[in-house]
């Protein structure tokens, strides 16, 4: 069986890039020990520098947080090196134990699986793909377009469960997530950011202070 890194190096190469794996083996205590903490693979072409992280489709987002967390994080982006995590999985065989499972829920043991099962479970399977790929790009997205991205899915969140379309700022700098945005100057940008694309506004009431967030975001009308 082809191993997670193996494949990565195999789409770096046909997509036209120079791979090595970077990460190193500690002798006698069989453990790997990543370049600069969070790096398997390094990847070169024209104009670009990339590093790789490698792991499993379902710890993506996991590696994602520990990356954004690490403290080498600040100096690989400075020095131009774009960062990716390749999430492997069998899409396929996840499918058809989702579509077994349903077809045990509804009909019982026994039987064949039905054609229903098997479109809702790839439905589901092809959902669980397109958030790794979402995480992906949010990942290699430069630090303050991140932020406003994370501020605005955390928005509309908010709105959504508490049914309302106003959001007290002192609210979201004390709860938002990550919690670098909690910093006044990173949330203060992620907004500023926001309400140029007309995402959201803030007003103000005395001492009180708003974040109001476009109605078509909550309904759904909105990307």
């Amino acid at each position: 069986m082809t191993s997670p890194t193996a494949r990565s190096l195999t789409h770096l190469r046909e997509a036209g890039y120079l791979a090595e794996v970077v990460e190193k083996r500690i002798p006698r205590v069989f453990i790997t020990r990543d370049l600069f903490g969070f790096l398997d693979i390094l990847a070169i072409r024209e104009g670009e520098v990339l590093g790789v992280q490698v792991t499993s489709g379902s710890n993506v987002s996991a590696r994602i947080r520990k990356i954004a967390e690490h403290e080498n994080i600040g100096a690989v982006r400075k020095a131009g090196i774009r960062i990716l995590v390749h999430g492997w999985r069998k899409a396929a065989d996840n499918a058809a134990r989702l579509a077994a499972l349903f077809h045990v829920f509804e009909h019982g043991v026994g039987g064949a699986i039905g054609r229903d099962a098997f479109e809702g479970a790839s439905r589901i399977a092809a959902w669980h793909l397109h958030e790794s790929r979402r995480f992906l790009g949010e990942l290699a997205l430069p630090p303050d377009v991140s932020n406003a991205s994370y501020l605005d899915a955390w928005l509309v969140a908010y709105c959504c469960r508490e049914r309302t379309d106003r959001v007290p700022r002192r609210e979201v700098q004390r709860h938002v997530t990550p919690a670098r945005l909690r910093h006044k100057a990173a949330l203060s940008q992620a907004l500023r950011d926001l309400a140029e694309a007309g995402r959201v506004q803030e007003v103000a009431e005395g001492k009180r202070k708003d974040v109001l967030v476009h109605p078509a975001l909550i309904s759904g009308d909105a990307k």
